[in-house]
């Protein structure tokens, strides 16, 4: 290729570039197609409070302030006294460091009220305030000064697993597996062992599982109360959360109302 023709080629795609920023110019702004993240990943499952969303935030200059699902709250336009407990207690509650901090306001007066005296407010972020070490010492010291704390993880691990058995007692899914060894050491009911086995090939979904234990055994936030409203579903790959109720599942909040 000759110096004469290179220079050609490179005018010409100079020249069908600018026709096309010219024409997507007036077009609406690209969109892409979103990553699909993998069905097949962990997940972690978490109790379903049943009382009002509420978040506390923090700014950049250390300025504590509550919110409700729709609005910034005040002590005199408040939400079941949320803004009147954060601004009582924004000294200690500035230690959660700056941003939002989603949760449940819960308790007396607020929804199924779980037979409490008083409210509570039980944080979102799991992976902050269950599973990380500075985030759990940060819940830790403040829960001798107030009532907070994180919603109860259920479950944390693959989507699917091996069917099981729910040991009320423990609050824990027994792998069948462990059913079969221990009902050899007499540890298990034989009966109830066999009924099992016949499921040894059959994989459960463990969301599924995790409600049908959180049913019978009853609330984990509030340790007593045997009408727990569900159960919330984070999958940790795509950062999106599902919730399944225990009754009305099908229905949608009005209509269970």
């Amino acid at each position: 290729m000759t110096e004469k023709s290179r220079e050609e080629k490179i005018q010409a795609s100079k020249v069908k570039q600018a026709r096309y920023n010219e024409t997507v110019a007036m077009l609406p702004e690209f969109q892409p197609w979103p990553k699909i993240a993998r069905l097949n990943r962990d997940i972690i499952v978490t109790e379903k409070i049943d009382g009002t969303n509420a978040a506390i935030g923090v700014s950049d200059d250390g300025v504590v302030y509550a919110q409700s699902r729709t609005r910034i709250l005040t002590p005199d336009f408040d939400n079941f006294g949320f803004a009147r407990w954060v601004s009582e207690n924004d000294l200690l509650l500035a230690k959660l460091g700056r941003g939002l901090h989603f949760g449940e306001w819960w308790g007396r007066g607020i929804q199924r009220g779980y037979g409490l005296e008083g409210k509570r407010f039980s944080l979102f972020n799991t992976h902050r305030w269950a599973y990380d070490p500075e985030g759990v010492a940060i819940l830790d010291s403040l829960k001798p000064f107030l009532s907070i704390d994180v919603v109860p993880v259920l479950y944390r691990g693959p989507m699917t697993g091996p069917a099981g058995f729910v040991n009320e007692q423990e609050s824990r899914l027994i792998p069948l597996s462990e059913i079969i060894q221990g009902a050899a050491r007499g540890e298990y009911d034989e009966a109830q062992a066999l009924e099992l086995a016949k499921d040894s090939g059959r994989m459960r979904f463990m969301p599924h599982l995790q409600a049908e234990m959180l049913r019978r055994i009853g609330s984990q936030a509030a340790p007593g109360f045997m009408k727990p409203e569900g159960i919330v579903v984070f999958h940790e790959a795509s950062g999106t959360a599902f919730k399944m109720t225990l009754t009305g599942d099908e229905k949608h909040k009005g209509e269970q109302a």
